[in-house]
């Protein structure tokens, strides 16, 4: 008897991180969604349709200390920081399945 609460306490630990990993890695895609969409629409916005007017009066730039060069360099970084965005899901699945010297299994545990 003792053995079977166990074993359904084991089960129900498992039950219980599996869908923690999955809510974990949906976090990660929701924020890695939203700030590529926002970052790139940023940066695709700037780089392709903003005028030197607007240009004038857009904060980017002159606050962070870095100066205007080109509606190029907005662009790219605005899509620079778009794939930045995608570095903690990176981080998450690399180290779900690569070999640590505690588990040697890890690498081949499932990402979903």
């Amino acid at each position: 008897m003792i053995l079977k609460i166990n074993q359904e306490r084991v089960t129900l630990q498992a039950r219980s991180m599996a869908i923690m990993n999955k809510l974990i890695i949906l976090a990660f895609v929701l924020l890695g969604v939203f700030f590529t969409l926002l970052a790139g629409y940023e940066g695709v916005y700037i780089g392709l349709f903003a005028t030197d007017e607007i240009l004038s009066e857009y904060p980017w730039g002159t606050e962070l200390g870095w100066p205007y060069i080109n509606k190029t360099n907005y662009m790219l970084y605005g899509l620079f920081i778009a794939l930045l965005s995608w570095l903690p899901l990176l981080a998450y699945v690399l180290t779900k399945h690569l070999p640590s010297k505690d588990n040697t299994t890890r690498k081949d545990a499932r990402l979903l």
